[in-house]
């Protein structure tokens, strides 16, 4: 059974019950049936392979809709000082398979340096996959991860394609994943080791080609001394460590950031700027930043919401509220915005337990976290165990 010119099969015509030999004209007949043969498997294949790949397709669309709609507005690095340049040219010429663990403080670009990575591999045309380990729920992770069956759980109305799997001949980011239980733990270190996994409330074995790149803001040194971490695990993904440095130690790059994020603030409220003058500059260079690329990005943001006209206003740079414009008038949407990130920073970005933002807010978890994926806000801060 020959097919576009290669051999994908044989037909085979046996007789042991007459004694009639196959004769020349019956080859004929023989030939046209493995012709047909082989385009009937040709058929076969690949509508397995559309079945197969259409669910995926669509939920890969559907994770890269959610991923846009999180508020990650840029895909490149922006960075020119030394210590960018330092784990850029370590990280060039990575081999595609290497596992990276990217440290840093929480904040520091974490995400936006795996995307250095994967541009620079030969991957760069695959997917590039994200979970934040710290948003997703315990009892939703592994659903998120592994994708599920119909019917695997209450609510599992459909198959659901997990990040595995939509990470499939590419990349799978997973930040803060020193947020994950021991459980999980060992299901990643089964993943890593076999590229095999099964679906929640499966039995097929999938495998998927993915690239593993995560990021922590804990020491996971620490965390294993601490039994936290599974030792086993960590030595798998401490492969290529590469930290983040934090904004405090590349302050030439604070100008062409706050220039990026008040063009970016600016688009999304409507409003228009002449640049920053090199006096509010001087504050926003005189500021250590704790919260590093995350939290210049919401005081651009806050600072693009209190001025007025072309000229642009750094608000104070402090943890204090302070009291707004008598002659700005705000939207809801802007309202509500800036008291969510005001209240996230003097939450020091907690979004869970009694000192959280949900807490001082009077929400439930579930509706902040809403609400600031509508908003495009990024928590800030350092998340408590």
């Amino acid at each position: 059974m020959i097919l576009r010119g290669k051999t994908i099969g044989a037909l085979y015509c046996d007789n042991q019950l007459f004694d009639i030999a196959i004769k020349d004209r019956d080859l004929d007949a023989l030939t046209f049936l493995a012709v047909q043969a082989a385009i009937a498997i040709d058929h076969a294949r690949a509508y397995e392979e559309i079945r197969v790949l259409n669910p995926q397709l669509t939920s890969e669309k559907q994770s890269f809709v959610e991923q846009d709609r999180s508020g990650r507005q840029s895909k490149d690095f922006i960075g020119e000082s030394r210590p960018c340049g330092t784990f850029s040219t370590r990280s060039i010429g990575l081999p595609t398979r290497t596992v990276v663990l990217i440290g840093g403080e929480s904040g520091a670009g974490k995400e936006l340096v795996s995307r250095t990575i994967q541009k620079k591999s030969s991957r760069k045309d695959g997917p590039f996959i994200t979970a934040d380990c710290s948003a997703l729920a315990e009892t939703l992770i592994a659903s998120e991860l592994f994708g599920h069956e119909a019917g695997a759980f209450t609510g599992a109305r459909s198959r659901k394609v997990g990040r595995f799997e939509l990470a499939n001949g590419g990349t799978l980011f997973l930040d803060e994943i020193g947020n994950i239980s021991m459980d999980i733990q060992a299901r990643l270190l089964r993943v890593l080791q076999t590229k095999e996994f099964q679906r929640v409330g499966g039995l097929e074995t999938i495998r998927s080609d993915f690239r593993l790149i995560t990021a922590t803001n804990r020491d996971l040194g620490q965390e294993v001394a601490a039994g936290w971490f599974r030792e086993d695990l960590y030595y798998r993904l401490n492969v290529f460590p590469i930290i983040a440095p934090p904004l405090r130690d590349r302050r030439e790059d604070i100008p062409p950031l706050a220039a990026y994020f008040l063009r970016m603030c600016g688009a999304k409220t409507g409003k228009s700027f002449d640049g920053i003058l090199q006096s509010e500059m001087d504050k926003l260079l005189a500021y250590p930043w704790p919260g590093n690329i995350r939290e210049l990005q919401n005081v651009i943001e806050r600072g693009v919401i209190l001025s007025s006209g072309s000229r642009f206003a750094v608000p104070a740079l402090s943890h204090q509220p302070e009291d707004l414009p008598e002659t700005e008038t705000l939207s809801l949407a802007d309202m509500e915005r800036l008291h969510i990130t005001r209240t996230l920073e003097t939450t020091g970005g907690r979004i869970s337990g009694k000192t959280g933002a949900p807490q001082a807010l009077g929400l439930p978890y579930s509706t902040l976290y809403s609400k600031m994926k509508k908003l495009g806000i990024k928590k800030s801060g350092k998340r408590p165990r």
